[in-house]
């Protein structure tokens, strides 16, 4: 191989080998460029994952943000939306709590409504009462039957019965066949306890002719008596002959009223329409068979409950809750009935009547009031359970077997099981004072004991006033002054002096200008320089002060009589003068030579008051201190004596009248004796005989007249006018 061969060849090898080289150079380019485009693949999917990831972060924030302010949206709204909420339930709030003040003013104002109704009722009443006895005193005999009924109304509203009773015993000796003054009497002597007197006197009313309330007073008196058949009877004849009359909404009423209706309800006294009547008979029949443990009573129970308007809808369909007014009415009704009822029938020192299943009805009335005012279903929880009570310690009683039965059932009713516990309202003070005022019909001056009820309210009223953390305003210091002035009176007339001292002096405290508290401490005074002193004191704080004027008066009569006297000359000034006041002015005029002037009182006294006998006593001491002779003076007297008799007369008072006549005479007959030829004597012994005989005649008859004359005739000191008296005798026999 030549040279240029190989040279040839190494130039082919060299540029094989530059080309490989160039190849592989190439190569690697491309390797690198693979790896490079394999790693911008890789960052671009790598970027691309993360701007994937990005968005998707992006997103979900966006999500979230949108879902917080969505939350944020609806938290924000609820949030408004509950404030909203809770300004509308705290302006209902302050509404309720204003209406709730309002409710209780309102409540408040009713109640001082009601007391100040009351002890109007209570003055009404009195002035009723003295009216009613002014005319019984000087209106003709025969005319006397309207006062004394009224007189017995007026007393039995204040309470006091058994002096209604006299009065109504009056009207009826005056006209026998009165009937009105009959049913009266019989609710007045059922109330007092006299059952048999009641029943006497309401089956005499009923004989003249049928009465629905004469029946419903005869129910309660035969329940007393234990006749329950006869009661029930009584109580549907009651029903039966009910009539509708002119005053529908005051058809009925009671004026004593049980302590629990009172306590639960504060009435205390009850006026109901004609329907809640009829109502409450139909009631009371079911509480007459529980007393009897019959078991008619749940049968007699569902009747009344299906026959009262009150238990359903009406047509316009209110229901029950809407006819709390007049729903509430019969059941109190029945109540009051069931508790004269069981009060009647219990022994004194016994919890119970021996007839205690009254308790399960009263029970049953007391639901019903619950159903109106879920307050009272407390009361009937409390009457179910006294049954209850009773029926454990007494179980022989099978005839109380059904109402044990009933008593438990009802006492499972959750609205009873659950009932609140009946608290009472705290006392109040003017309720007290209005109690305490009212409780002063049933004092009596010569029972110091009678005034205990009315001093216990007063000291609970001054103790709550004195007591209580409640503001002292205007009003209450004024019923505390009240209070006291009240109390220092009673203890006064309790001859508790130094409790009346203490009272006073705690007046002063509060007003040193008080001129009705030093007369008290006057009055409760043992020092005569303080005692002047007191009365002075009053009496220059006001001037207008008729009873210090009074007292003082009193006081001074013994050892100041002219002093006396002008303070009594002074309170004629200020006040309805009585005969009592004349008389005493008389007295002190007598006393002071005065003796026209004495004479001139005592004329008005006897005008005022011509059947008291004192009066023409003193008149005739004053005519012999004026000098006239004895026997002229005492004729005067006699004759004064009867025209005092012929007054009683005309009131009623036929014994009083006829002892008064006989006195006159036996005085005349005496006078007649000393001077036989005096013709004013035998003048007035003439009028005195027929006088009396047409008395008698009138009211007796002429025969018992006659007899009457005979057996006086025959008395010591009527003998010297025997021969006059039997001449009188045989004239009345010879009357046509």
């Amino acid at each position: 191989m030549t040279r240029q061969q190989r040279d040839l060849r190494r130039q082919q090898t060299r540029e094989a080998q530059e080309a490989e080289a160039r190849a592989q150079a190439e190569r690697e380019r491309a390797e690198q460029a693979e790896a490079e485009a394999r790693t911008q693949q890789a960052r671009a999917r790598e970027a691309s994952e993360r701007e994937r990831i990005a968005q998707i972060a992006k997103r979900r924030t966006q999500r979230w943000f949108y879902v917080a302010a969505a939350m944020f949206v609806v938290t924000f709204a609820t949030l408004i939306f509950a404030l909203y909420k809770q300004q509308q339930a705290l302006a209902a709030e302050r509404r309720q709590a204003e209406l709730s003040r309002n409710l209780q003013i309102d409540e408040r104002d009713q109640r001082v409504e009601a007391r100040r109704t009351r002890e109007q009722r209570s003055e009404d009443q009195q002035h009723i009462k003295e009216l009613a006895d002014n005319l019984a005193s000087w209106r003709p005999e025969g005319a006397t039957i309207w006062p004394h009924r009224q007189e017995a109304t007026a007393l039995g509203n204040l309470g006091d019965h058994a002096d209604a009773i006299k009065h109504l015993d009056q009207a009826l000796r005056v006209n026998p066949d009165y009937v009105p003054a009959l049913v009266t009497r019989g609710y007045r002597n059922f109330l007092m306890g006299k059952p048999e007197e009641a029943s006497r006197d309401l089956n005499r009313y009923l004989d003249f002719g049928e009465d629905s309330v004469a029946y419903d007073n005869l129910g309660i008196v035969e329940a007393i008596r234990l006749n329950y058949d006869k009661s029930a009877a009584a109580f549907q004849k009651a029903i039966d002959t009910y009539h509708t009359d002119y005053n529908t909404e005051r058809y009925a009423s009671e004026d004593e009223v049980a302590p629990d209706i009172r306590a639960a309800t504060r009435h205390n006294y009850l006026t109901l329409s004609g329907a809640s009547y009829v109502s409450a008979l139909r009631y009371e029949i079911a509480v007459v068979w529980a007393f009897a443990g019959d078991p008619e009573f749940e049968t007699a129970l569902q009747r009344a409950d299906a026959a009262d308007p009150n238990r359903a809808p009406d047509t316009r369909g209110r229901p029950v809750q809407d006819l709390a007014a007049s729903a509430s009415d019969s059941y109190l009704l029945a109540l009051n009935w069931a508790w004269q009822i069981a009060r009647a029938q219990q022994r004194a020192g016994e919890d119970a009547p021996g007839d205690y299943g009254a308790f399960a009805a009263v029970g049953a009335l007391w639901e019903r009031m619950g159903d109106i005012r879920p307050r009272y279903y407390d009361w009937a929880r409390r009457y179910y359970q006294k049954f209850e009570t009773v029926y454990k310690k007494d179980s022989s009683q099978q005839r109380y077997a059904g109402l044990a039965r009933f008593v438990e059932q009802r006492l499972r009713r959750s609205e009873i099981q659950n009932a609140e516990t009946y608290h009472p309202e705290p006392l109040d003070p003017w309720e007290l004072a209005a109690e305490a005022s009212a409780s002063r019909a049933n004092e009596t001056q010569t029972n110091p004991l009678s005034y205990a009820p009315r001093g216990r309210l007063l000291t609970s009223a001054i103790g709550i006033l004195e007591g209580g953390s409640e503001p002292q305003t205007p009003a209450r210091r004024d019923l505390l002054v009240s209070l006291y002035l009240h109390r220092a009176q009673l203890r006064l007339d309790a001859a508790d002096l130094r409790g009346a001292r203490a009272d006073a002096d705690r007046l002063l405290s509060f007003d040193p200008h008080l001129s009705e508290a030093y007369r008290l401490r006057a009055m409760a005074e043992w020092e005569d320089d303080k005692r002047r002193q007191d009365f002075e004191r009053a009496i220059a704080e006001n001037r207008f002060n008729a009873q210090a004027l009074k007292d003082f008066a009193d006081y001074l009569k013994s050892s100041e009589p002219e002093a006396a006297l002008q303070k009594m000359q002074v309170r004629l000034r200020l006040i309805s003068p009585s005969s009592t006041d004349y008389e005493e002015i008389a007295r002190l005029q007598l006393r002071l030579g005065q003796k026209s002037e004495a004479a001139s009182s005592v004329g008005t006294a006897i005008a005022l008051a011509p059947w008291r006998l004192e009066l023409y006593q003193l008149r005739f001491d004053i005519e012999r201190a004026n000098g006239i002779a004895d026997p002229t003076a005492r004729l005067h007297l006699l004759v004064g004596y009867r025209a005092a008799g012929d007054e009683m007369s005309r009131a009623g008072n036929a014994g009083q009248a006829l002892s008064t006549y006989m006195r006159v005479l036996a005085g005349i007959i005496a006078l007649r004796g000393k001077s036989p030829q005096d013709e004013d004597i035998n003048f007035e012994l003439e009028t005195s005989i027929r006088g009396l005989s047409q008395w008698l005649s009138s009211r007796y008859g002429a025969p018992h007249a006659a007899q009457f004359w005979r057996n006086v005739a025959a008395t010591t000191a009527m003998r010297p006018a025997g021969g006059r008296l039997m001449q009188e005798v045989s004239r009345i026999e010879h009357l046509p």
